[in-house]
């Protein structure tokens, strides 16, 4: 080969390597790098948690090992974003074993331990050692003498008294080095054993108490270097909001009250959170985002047997009917848990409008299955950063402090009980939602009792029960009931009386509850309430549209100061029943429908305009 041409393949071999043009790009090797998290959002029965990392730059693809990831991340959902110029190509999370905090504490206490036995040990070995020494010394001493005392006999110069000492003196210290000797071989043998169990006590703790955790693999290009953040969601976390409601008695029925919301976080998720931005929210991650569909009810006629209707089949019959199928009439693109969600509530409504067409009922109210949802999925940003370790039991975290209008009212109701009950009636002028929560209420800075506030929207109303006042007290009071034939009706007029006593030094207003019946059958039962009882009633938009129609009665009345004993307040009404003389008033679905109603009442909280919360 030319000379030339030598040269100019070895220069371009020294060319070639270094710059690694035409070579495949192999990465960096797997490098492991301290994140820390920065960013937490918790949902109710999980947490999304934000890790954020710097990438070196680099012009190969770099491998990241992100370690520390808890036993509680939920698996397949770990994604990464980064700053524009770095991009992730790919994030894998896959399962390791570590020790659980308590074990490495005891860990470290057993090596701690074991260092000091072997300590130990190495001390008490060296003094058997020395004992085992001085025990050849005596040995090499007897025998120096008995060769000197052969010698003395030999020469007839025998030292009877020296030779009886130096006996006695090796005796006595064979026997206490024998001695010491048994005691330091039986503390080296202990030693051995306590360093034995040690050991063997951290090879039980590091097999049995390693827990699941999780890595990551995150491969990224970063020429320029860069951040990256990883996000996964973890288990065994969750939030409840609590609230304090704070407010003052007096005559003026206008008054502030103090409403403080406050979080209770659960997280034992498996890794504490330090210093990180915190943010929580009633949303659901997994919550489906379309709506249900209506579908048309279809029907037909059929020939009852026995003079009994046919029965239409529960939703979950139906449900279960179509568990077979589902597999092959759900097309591929669609969630089977939103197929079969839209079929079992379309059921059950249509299960309700059949008993619309064929049972004997004057009216009907109700409400869907998720009526009792919040309003709306909240979110709230706790100011600052914060700390939350993972620890077992709540961990409270404050979140506002707001001031609401309202009245404070008394609510007299002799059929449900003896006392007056206090109640709140707020307006949610915050601009925001209120979610329902537990509450603790204090009135005239004295705890009352805990409640559940309802959602409640921007803008409505919020009544809150503040305790009962047990200085207004009332009974009920049937008078007088009159029967009469009219053709061929019957006809019932009652007269009641209410009874109000107000052992207070000043006047209240009150809000006066009773009931009459109403029919379940059209027409079936006609309840008519006196013409003065009806004028007086309450003028309440809301009451007049959602409870005057129920039979419920309200009154908005004054009771005077110090009205009890014989001169406490009345107040009397009369209603009148007229039905079929050859039937008689029952009660057989009363139970059945005391559920309904009161299930309508509280299912939408105090924020949709008169539909539960209490609308009085």
């Amino acid at each position: 080969m030319p000379a030339c041409n030598t040269t100019s393949l070895l220069l371009a071999l020294l060319t070639f390597v270094p710059l690694g043009i035409a070579r495949p790009a192999q990465g960096r090797a797997d490098e492991a790098v301290a994140s820390a998290i920065d960013a937490v959002t918790v949902y109710r029965d999980q947490a999304q948690v934000i890790r954020r990392f710097d990438v070196p730059a680099s012009p190969e693809l770099q491998r990241i090992r992100v370690t520390g990831l808890p036993a509680q991340l939920v698996e397949g959902t770990a994604y990464a974003e980064s700053e524009a110029n770095t991009t992730v190509r790919s994030v894998r999370v896959y399962t390791t074993t570590q020790v659980s905090p308590e074990s490495q504490q005891k860990l470290r206490q057993l090596r701690a331990e074991l260092g000091e036995l072997e300590d130990e040990l190495e001390a008490a070995e060296q003094m058997l050692a020395v004992i085992e020494q001085d025990l050849l010394t005596v040995e090499k001493l007897v025998r120096f003498s008995a060769e000197k005392a052969q010698q003395n006999l030999d020469r007839a110069t025998l030292d009877s008294k020296t030779v009886t000492e130096l006996a006695d003196f090796t005796m006595q210290r064979r026997r206490l080095l024998a001695a010491e000797l048994h005691e330091a071989q039986g503390q080296v043998q202990q030693l051995q054993e306590d360093i034995v169990e040690n050991q063997s006590r951290q090879q039980k703790i590091s097999a049995q108490q390693q827990t699941r955790a999780f890595e990551a693999m995150v491969e990224v290009n970063s020429p320029e270097g860069g951040w990256v953040r990883l996000a996964y969601r973890v288990n065994q976390v969750s939030w409840t909001p609590r609230y304090t409601l704070r407010g003052q008695s007096g005559d003026d029925d206008s008054r502030t009250f103090e409403l403080q919301l406050a979080a209770v976080v659960s997280q034992a998720s498996g890794e504490d959170w330090q210093d990180v931005a915190l943010t929580l929210s009633t949303a659901q991650p997994d919550i489906q985002s379309a709506g249900p569909m209506l579908t048309p009810l279809r029907v037909g006629t059929a020939a009852t047997a026995g003079g009994t209707a046919a029965v239409s089949p529960s939703p979950a019959e139906t449900l279960a009917g179509l568990s077979g199928r589902d597999g092959q009439e759900v097309p591929g693109w669609q969630d089977q848990a939103v197929w079969q969600r839209d079929i079992g509530l379309n059921a059950e409504a249509g299960r309700r409008q059949l008993d619309e067409l064929s049972r004997d009922l004057n009216a009907q109210r109700e409400v869907a299955a998720d009526a009792g949802a919040d309003i709306t999925d909240a979110t709230y940003r706790v100011p600052g950063r914060i700390d939350l370790d993972s620890r077992a039991g709540g961990q409270t975290v404050a979140i506002s402090n707001d001031t609401l209008n309202g009245e404070l009212a008394y609510v007299v109701t002799p059929l449900l009980s003896s006392f007056a009950y206090r109640q709140a009636e707020l307006t949610n002028t915050l601009g925001r939602n209120l979610i329902a929560g537990e509450a603790g209420i204090y009135l005239d800075d004295k705890f009352v009792g805990t409640t559940t506030l309802p959602p409640t929207a921007a803008g409505g109303r919020l009544l809150v029960g503040f305790g009962a006042d047990r200085q207004l007290r009332t009974r009920r009071e049937l008078l007088s009931r009159d029967s009469s034939i009219h053709g061929g009706n019957q006809r019932q007029e009652l007269k009641v009386r209410l009874v109000v006593s107000n052992y207070h030094d000043h006047p209240v207003s009150v809000r006066l509850l009773d009931r009459v019946p109403v029919s379940n059958q059209d027409a079936a039962i006609s309840v008519a309430l006196s013409a003065e009882a009806d004028d007086q009633l309450s003028d309440d938009g809301l009451y007049r549209r959602m409870q005057y129609p129920t039979g419920i009665l309200r009154w908005d009345l004054d009771v005077p100061a110090e009205r009890f004993g014989s001169k406490a307040f009345d107040f009397e009404y009369r209603f009148t029943l007229e039905y079929d003389r050859q039937q008689q008033i029952v009660g057989d679905q009363m139970i059945e429908s005391i559920r309904n109603d009161y299930r309508f009442e509280n299912s939408s909280g105090g924020g949709m305009g008169g539909m539960g919360g209490g609308i009085f």
